[in-house]
């Protein structure tokens, strides 16, 4: 599947090895990181945004409204906890990208110290 994903091109965006690891480290000073990582496959993209703060906003999003591009939908979710699959959480997860035909998902990664918080 992942021969179909690219890197996306431009002067803010950080280039991604494609079959293997792009390291981010929220810290320019550690690493020269340009503010966008972003990843296209067919209909679709992943973004990974860095904040001011050091975090990250983690972006999925299909290309509907993009007719010469190939289509995608999200067509399910899924949130484990502390090695848990939530089974009750997921299934209204699940539920809501279904009705809702949900075509974004986002959620904000904050990197933390040497110990949880």
């Amino acid at each position: 599947m992942t021969k179909h994903l690219k890197s996306a091109k431009g002067s803010d965006t950080n280039k991604v090895k494609i079959g293997g690891v792009t390291e981010l480290y929220g810290d320019p000073s550690v690493k020269i990181e340009k503010p966008y990582t972003i990843v296209l496959g067919p209909g679709f993209s992943v973004e990974i945004s860095r904040t001011t703060e050091g975090d990250y906003w983690v972006h999925v999003a299909t290309h509907q409204d993009t007719p010469e591009t190939k289509q995608a939908c999200i067509s399910t979710g899924r949130i484990d906890a502390r090695g848990d699959y939530l089974d009750e959480v997921n299934d209204k997860l699940k539920d809501a990208i279904q009705s809702f035909e949900v075509n974004h998902m986002a959620i904000l990664v904050k990197p933390l110290g040497g110990e949880l918080e």
